[in-house]
């Protein structure tokens, strides 16, 4: 039986050279593969080819990645559902199951201590995992939609750790940890069920348009933006969601996205297109 397709795709700034972006994705043989593009100018859009053999990486899956102290680490899920540290050593994290089927696997750090967030118990808990501390924390139950995708971010202002997942309803939940508060994004049931999903955070200090940002498609594909300014503190609302619509080109059905933040625009990686024409895309919001 052939497996299904999968882009599991995760992005983090080079701490070595910030005008790099590093694109980590399953490759052919689902082992983890590594593009190294530019922050600025648009990179030729790079032939994708689907995952065919079972490999390091699970089929279907996701890819977290997040730097602590200067090193870009790099997790996914295994074939036997734990958790892996695939960069900068290989590891398995015994204590961190993930429910069999469940493709979601997020992560963020604060530079120092970094969390992973993965679907556990009936597939409508998330589950936060200190690295290597510890101990798991469940903080949805019996809530999310059972598969939904995960995404996470770290506001190092206010030291806030944020994760937004997929109701059943469609309509996307984001949770600010630290503060205990949730906003839903009123005009997210729109989104594809199981959209992909993904979260960057930009200081207000460095851009008039500082906030948290959530990617997610709709049912057509198309890639869609929404916003929380962080100038009003923690409890103003998430605005309308903006459409790209032809500014973007349309997400395969089978690709996750990544969002990583850059000083001018936040860059946004998926795979686009369909059959042999399958394309590694990126995608530069400038946040106006």
């Amino acid at each position: 039986m052939s497996l299904p397709e999968m882009a599991a795709i995760a992005t983090v700034l080079n701490p070595g050279n910030p005008g790099k972006i590093l694109t980590w994705m399953n490759r052919p043989d689902s082992s983890l593969g590594l593009e190294i593009r530019s922050i600025k100018d648009k990179d030729e859009d790079k032939e994708y080819k689907s995952p065919a053999t079972v490999g390091t990486i699970k089929n279907p899956s996701s890819i977290a990645t997040f730097i602590v102290e200067h090193m870009a680490n790099v997790y996914a899920i295994g074939n036997d559902d734990f958790v892996y540290r695939l960069s900068p050593t290989i590891e398995k994290i015994d204590d961190a199951s993930v429910a069999g089927n469940a493709a979601s696997l997020a992560g963020t750090s604060d530079g120092e201590k970094a969390w992973l967030y993965y679907l556990t118990g009936g597939k409508k808990q998330i589950t936060e995992y200190q690295v290597d501390d510890g101990p798991n924390q469940t903080l949805v139950n019996e809530v999310c939609y059972e598969k939904t995708y995960i995404a996470a971010t770290y506001n190092p202002d206010l030291k806030r750790r944020w994760v937004a997942f997929q109701l059943s309803s469609g309509q996307i939940k984001v949770m600010n940890l630290d503060k205990g508060t949730n906003y839903i994004i009123g005009d997210s049931s729109q989104s594809k069920l199981q959209t992909p999903l993904a979260m960057c955070y930009v200081s207000s200090g460095s851009d008039s348009k500082g906030g948290i940002f959530v990617y997610y498609t709709n049912k057509d594909g198309q890639l869609l933006r929404a916003y929380k300014t962080t100038a009003l503190g923690d409890d103003s609302a998430f605005s309308a969601s903006v459409n790209f619509g032809n500014d973007a080109r349309t997400v395969s059905q089978f690709s996750q996205i990544s969002v990583t933040a850059a000083p001018e625009s936040n860059i946004v990686t998926y795979i686009s297109g369909a059959g042999k024409n399958r394309k590694l895309t990126k995608f530069l919001d400038l946040r106006s």
